[in-house]
């Protein structure tokens, strides 16, 4: 049995370069400790002022069960922030014991980044119950002291995890950056996008309204222009033709049972509207036989009101 205990601390002392030791004042160490043979990791010393330790013993459990008991521990035991690390104290054919630690991560900041294992110094007597920071005393002693009492199995829960983490932490802040610029991205060109479609309503019926109003504006004008033209034509017609009155005169109508009701002016003669009891075609061979008549006809059909009289409208154009 000493052999193998001399074997693990051989081993130990061959691949692991015990080299700094960080004080209970937070001052950093070098330790004169030489390198070991072939150098796999170097490890700080932890004065037991830095970190919280808790003690379990398990009956009845193989060494198998080892992994599902450390992550069962890591999620209940550790009372604060930090480093979760364990140790192998004793291995039995049907029992365990193991040392929990936990680190704050304000004194993991303070190891050196090439450190990859770390070694909680213990007290010398058994540590029954967890202790807090403030309730752990300062280890005076000499730090290489427990080294020679070291065997490698106990170190196998104590490799520093820190840089993977902050690989891990950096790919998923990054990974979240770019959700997050990716979703604001979206988020700003639909905001610009329900704007410019907004926009692009509001002035579409600007438009149409203007159409609109514009299309108004030109039939009110056009209605204008044709009133206008018709009241030119007729005022040149006056100028020309200044007696209308006794051109209608000269007609030589038999007005017995006729009746005009409206007489309308036009640029070449007169249109008249009205009834007559007898035929309407006596009155328009009357009005053809007039000399100052060139043509005359009826501009539209005749018809028999409800008295039974001819309504006609004569169109007349003077010579």
């Amino acid at each position: 049995m000493n052999n193998k205990t001399e074997n693990s601390k051989s081993l130990s002392s061959l691949f692991f370069h015990f080299e700094y030791y960080l004080k209970g004042d937070h001052t950093l160490e070098t330790l004169p400790v030489n390198k070991p043979f072939l150098k796999l990791a170097s490890v700080c010393l932890l004065d037991r002022s830095l970190f919280w330790k808790a003690s379990r013993h398990y009956s009845n459990t193989s060494l198998l069960q080892l992994k599902n008991i450390i992550r069962a521990e890591k999620k209940q035991l550790p009372p604060m922030e930090g480093e979760f690390f364990w140790s192998l104290k004793q291995v039995t054919a049907n029992s365990l014991s193991v040392d929990y630690f936990v680190v704050p991560l304000e004194v993991m900041s303070q190891i050196p980044k090439q450190v990859k294992m770390i070694l909680p110094l213990q007290e010398n007597e058994e540590e029954q119950l967890p202790l807090t920071l403030d309730q752990a005393k300062l280890n005076h002693a000499s730090p290489t002291s427990q080294l020679d009492e070291l065997n490698w199995f106990n170190l196998l829960g104590l490799f520093v995890k820190k840089q993977t983490k902050q690989k891990v932490k950096e790919r998923l802040s990054t990974r979240n950056l770019l959700i997050s610029l990716f979703a604001f991205s979206l988020v700003l060109a639909v905001m610009i996008s329900g704007y410019f479609a907004v926009a692009l309503k509001h002035f579409e019926d600007k438009k149409v309204n203007n159409v609109e109003a514009v299309n108004k504006v030109i039939n009110q004008r056009q209605a204008l222009n044709n009133e206008f033209k018709e009241f030119s034509d007729i005022n040149e017609f006056l100028i020309k033709n200044p007696n209308v009155l006794s051109k209608l005169s000269l007609l030589g109508i038999d007005s017995e049972g006729i009746l005009f009701e409206r007489i309308k002016v036009t640029t070449q003669g007169v249109e008249l509207y009205g009834n007559s009891e007898s035929s309407a075609t006596n009155l328009l061979q009357q009005i053809i036989a007039s000399p100052s008549v060139k043509e005359a006809k009826f501009s539209r059909p005749v018809v028999k009101n409800n008295k039974g009289y001819d309504v006609f409208t004569i169109e007349v154009v003077w010579r």
